[in-house]
């Protein structure tokens, strides 16, 4: 149950030593106690012959006590005659990082646009967008009323200034 070797990238990753894990730290040291119940499985798994290969990902927990995220590539094997697995971790906290960003900034994204269309809304200002790239105007219902517009229809900038009056 504990480290038999451990590679320099693996120390890298937890903050210890090479002497401070092998047959002295088992798997469970560096895993998060949130996924600990998880990997447990998944090493019993294996164990069992139940499966001969895993690939899954972690939270695990370095010897300072900060968490890191790690892919994990864990197949049985033997060792002195024994199950034993060889696994392969690859660190992928920064990627990690980033979903949660982007999912953050996502659900952000998600209550502007919402809070923007109850006010369009609720507003009887006529609101419209003009979409650059593709030449197109959405406007509001206000603004669909003002031009004898189809609720929800988009139309083209060039439309859009036909429907002005000619001084403007």
């Amino acid at each position: 149950g504990k480290f038999s070797y451990v590679n320099p990238r693996l120390c890298e990753i937890t903050g210890y030593a090479s002497e401070e894990m092998i047959n002295k730290l088992s798997v469970m040291d560096v895993v998060h106690p949130n996924d600990r119940a998880m990997v447990g499985n998944n090493l019993e798994q294996r164990i069992q012959g139940e499966v001969k290969s895993l690939n899954y990902q972690l939270r695990g927990l370095k010897k300072n006590g900060e968490d890191y995220y790690a892919e994990v590539f864990g197949s049985l094997t033997q060792s002195l005659g024994k199950p034993a697995i060889i696994g392969t971790l690859i660190d992928i906290t920064e990627r990690f990082k980033a979903i949660e960003k982007m999912q953050e900034s996502e659900k952000a994204l998600k209550i502007s646009n919402e809070r923007f269309f109850f006010f369009v809304k609720a507003t009887k200002d006529a609101i419209w967008d003009w979409n650059i790239i593709n030449n197109k105007i959405w406007g509001n219902e206000v603004f669909s009323k003002l031009f004898n517009i189809a609720a929800g229809t988009e139309i083209s900038f060039e439309t859009f200034l036909q429907k002005q009056h000619p001084q403007d």
